[in-house]
């Protein structure tokens, strides 16, 4: 027996479940979201993040969001940021084949889905840190608390949540979308929309797309990212777009998990390894790779992921004077992990890290950093972690699914990690989480429309 609804929704992480939320506001009737984690693992990849990228004015968008005057510190920069410079640093870090005015609409419509997120309870913080460009407004209590306010915003307007709920098949039949699940329950629905994140939990599609050597990454997220979903809605005919060769991966701790669950968030936080611009990044050699100060490190964090992958086998160390880890801002997690080095000199410290004291003097003294060589130095070990991948599905503006005719596929929508098109080879931090937001925003509207003119037709 099949379960007749206005909308079902794929995926209950931050894109999914706001497109739920949106639907139940345009006027959806029913909205079922089904999810393939059990309950007490459910949230995603949105629940161990804890920024968004959006325009804002400066201080008063601080003071709203955080409900607080005066949240930012007098003595503390904090300047507008105008959709021009979002789209700048958007485009500049991205394929130039990428769909710029998908990008652009995201990016203008960045503002009105944040107040929108906070109307329906989302509140920020002000948080300061050691690292120039960085995103200082964090989502109150992260990613946990988004997915938490998420929920109760969706459960407050009527709507239900499927767990355990891995799909086997999705397909249009007879005018509704036909969802079923793999213990056979069944869905039948006006509109579909999909947000079930991307394929970095597929060992099979990582070496098809990535290659050989993302083999046995390891991941930052949740393991529940297949591409099953997606590579259903591609063998019916959508379109797909973007860098399938392409992710956002990150500098973590040495001893960083296999992947990380829903409710780990803190302990994924303290993994990052992302002070790397205030030092340099050298191989297991000892020699330099990456050069870290060449923009700011939220611009450039997920291509040194990458980099310690297809050039240093997954593996670097960051090396910082000891003028700079005595910075009372310098992340003190670093220190968390049992696997640091520190010396008086860098001759010293390359004994210590077994690698070519010419080869290591040379790598840090010539970063352009105006080092001495005798400081004071620590050295962290990282490994690379696979957050999520770029490749996925063609969406119109409205969240529409595109299909191989160019055409939206008739009540298909889609929001989150499994869009494609949008990023790679570079990444701005905290613009994934909003055009999840925006595009989750806007998909349950569309779908909602859809729907109803659907069942009165």
């Amino acid at each position: 027996m099949s379960q007749l609804v206005d909308i079902v929704v794929i995926g209950a992480g931050s894109a999914g479940l706001l497109s739920a939320i949106s639907s139940l506001q345009a006027g959806a009737r029913s909205v079922v979201v089904l999810e393939s984690a059990p309950e007490y693992l459910a949230g995603g990849n949105s629940s161990l993040t804890k920024n968004l990228r959006f325009i804002h004015n400066g201080r008063a968008m601080a003071d709203f969001l955080s409900g607080r005057q005066d949240s930012v510190p007098s003595s503390d920069r904090f300047d507008p940021y105008s959709g021009s410079d979002f789209l700048r640093d958007w485009l500049r870090l991205s394929d130039p084949s990428f769909d710029r005015s998908l990008i652009r609409s995201i990016i203008e419509r960045s503002e009105k889905t944040i107040v929108w997120m906070h109307s329906i309870g989302h509140r920020w913080k002000y948080e300061r840190t050691i690292l120039p460009g960085a995103i200082n407004l964090h989502l109150d209590g992260g990613g946990q608390g988004l997915q938490r306010r998420n929920l109760m915003a969706f459960f407050s307007l009527g709507g239900r949540i499927y767990f355990n709920a891995t799909i086997e098949h999705f397909a249009f039949d007879s005018g509704h979308w036909v969802v079923t699940d793999s213990v056979g329950r069944t869905w039948k629905a006006w509109s579909l929309v999909l947000a079930a994140g991307g394929f970095e939990a597929s060992t099979r599609l990582r070496v098809k797309h990535l290659g050989e050597k993302w083999r046995s990454v390891p991941l930052r997220g949740v393991p529940f990212n297949t591409g099953h979903v997606l590579e259903t809605a591609l063998a019916m005919g959508a379109r797909p777009s973007g860098r399938w060769d392409s992710c956002h991966a990150t500098p973590q701790s040495l001893d960083a998990p296999a992947h990380r669950h829903p409710g780990q968030m803190h302990q994924a936080h303290a993994a990052n390894r992302y002070a790397y611009p205030l030092g340099v990044v050298v191989d297991a050699s000892g020699r330099r790779f990456f050069k870290e100060s060449e923009d700011y490190g939220n611009h450039t964090y997920a291509s040194l992921g990458a980099a310690m992958i297809e050039k240093a086998n997954g593996f670097a160390y960051q090396v910082f004077s000891g003028e700079v880890v005595a910075n009372p801002l310098f992340p003190k997690h670093y220190f968390d992990s049992d696997s640091s080095y520190s010396a008086r000199t860098l001759r010293q410290l390359a004994h210590e890290l077994a690698v070519s004291p010419e080869t290591f003097e040379e790598s840090i003294l010539e970063s352009g950093k105006g080092y001495s060589i005798q400081e004071g130095w620590y050295a962290f070990p990282t490994r690379s972690g696979l957050t999520f991948t770029y490749g996925g599905l063609k969406v119109g503006i409205d969240g529409s699914v595109i299909g191989d005719s160019d055409a939206p596929i008739k009540g298909l929508f889609a929001a989150g990690e499994i869009v494609g098109g949008l990023f790679g080879p570079g990444y701005p931090g905290g613009s994934g989480l909003t055009a999840g937001a925006v595009l989750g925003r806007a998909s349950g509207a569309s779908a909602a429309l859809h729907a109803l003119n659907s069942s009165q037709s």
